[in-house]
């Protein structure tokens, strides 16, 4: 089933959503509040490949939202569709470990060469099989505080684990709002050295 799970308070986005979708070939499955998306991401025997996110919902905030979508489904691609464009929206959505933002006001054709890029994508990587199944896996990003199941992550928390049974010196480097001080505490979790948060930015 080529279908594509929207999670939205309001009906007319949703209208507006699986026109826009039945025209490149792809079916809606509406859900109006983060907890009856959650439920359907649950009850669905497959993977929703695209799960469309609106960044306002009555009954979550974005990080809990998409660490609930992330650990239940991490292959699959989350994008928020929101009106609200602030910055400070982008970065928290950023942060939360979406995999893209985009604008309820972007262009039809826009929106549905977005969404048919990530359809085509997932599509991909179903057949080389690159997708990460392992329960120990989530259990380490678990216990690092980490948000996201992607292969990425995965690979990141291996890293950390390695260094961390070693006396290594770590340079993180990474835009503001990247997540540097998250790994910074990960890096720390279970050693006998104390972690100390300085903002150099403040000596300069």
């Amino acid at each position: 089933m080529r279908k594509v799970l929207a999670i939205d308070d309001d009906e007319l986005i949703h209208a507006s959503l699986e026109m826009s979708l039945k025209e490149i070939g792809l079916l809606l499955e509406s859900a109006y509040c983060s907890r009856e998306g959650i439920s359907k991401i649950k009850e669905y025997s497959e993977i929703y490949p695209i799960i469309l996110l609106d960044y306002h919902l009555p009954d979550s905030d974005i990080d809990r939202t998409v660490n609930e979508i992330r650990c239940l489904s991490p292959d699959s691609y989350v994008l928020v569709f929101s009106g609200d464009c602030s910055r400070e929206a982008l970065k928290k959505a950023i942060r939360a470990g979406v995999t893209d933002f985009i604008e309820k006001a972007t262009a039809v054709e826009e929106f549905q060469n977005t969404v048919e890029q990530y359809w085509n994508r997932y599509q991909h990587r179903k057949k080389v099989n690159v997708f990460p199944q392992s329960s120990e896996s989530l259990s380490l990003l678990n216990s690092m505080q980490l948000v996201g199941c992607s292969k990425a992550m995965i690979e990141i928390a291996t890293k950390i684990q390695s260094f961390r049974e070693h006396r290594y010196t770590v340079f993180l480097l990474g835009e503001s709002g990247t997540g540097k001080e998250k790994i910074a505490r990960a890096l720390h979790t279970g050693s006998a050295n104390k972690f100390m948060a300085v903002n150099c930015a403040s000596y300069v």
